[in-house]
């Protein structure tokens, strides 16, 4: 295990292009200790296999293993058929978000609307137009604000 281990740190290293003096320098260890690691005679404290692993862009548990941990591979099939499933839902969600939209627009409308109605039946029903009118600008007031309020959250 430590040989794997050892080969591993040894391959990641020459990819890096760094000696084994340029990376003891960077762990604050000896070139000698580094030279064991790598001839699986040793491995390196817990506290260091965190900052190995940054220096070489791999997990941690990659270093502990000593390989490259494969991600799932999928075939081109796979992911044309994961993208036509993606396509969909977001097809779908997009619809449900137009029809809530219209929806709430309608419901903005019929206030708007109601305060219309409110106004003609103030003034021409009860002959109070100031009442009419402080009617309309209320219901034309909440209805432009939930508007707003619903393209905000559109």
């Amino acid at each position: 295990m430590l040989e794997k281990m050892g080969s591993f740190l040894s391959a990641l290293r020459k990819a890096k292009g760094l000696s084994q003096m340029e990376l003891a320098e960077r762990l604050n260890v000896s070139d000698k200790t580094v030279s064991r690691w790598e001839r699986g005679k040793g491995s390196p404290d817990l506290c260091l296999i965190p900052v190995l692993a940054d220096i070489f862009e791999v997990t941690s548990d990659e270093l502990l293993r000593g390989e490259r941990i494969n991600p799932v591979k999928t075939s081109p099939e796979d992911l044309r058929k994961q993208d036509q499933v993606s396509r969909k839902q977001r097809k779908r969600l997009l619809r449900l978000q137009e029809s809530r939209f219209k929806n709430r627009s309608l419901l903005a409308l019929g206030i708007l609307f109601t305060g219309l109605l409110a106004a003609m039946i103030c003034n021409f029903g009860f002959l109070r137009a100031s009442l009419g009118f402080f009617l309309a600008v209320f219901f034309y007031g909440a209805g432009i604000l939930l508007e707003v309020l619903f393209l905000n959250t559109a």
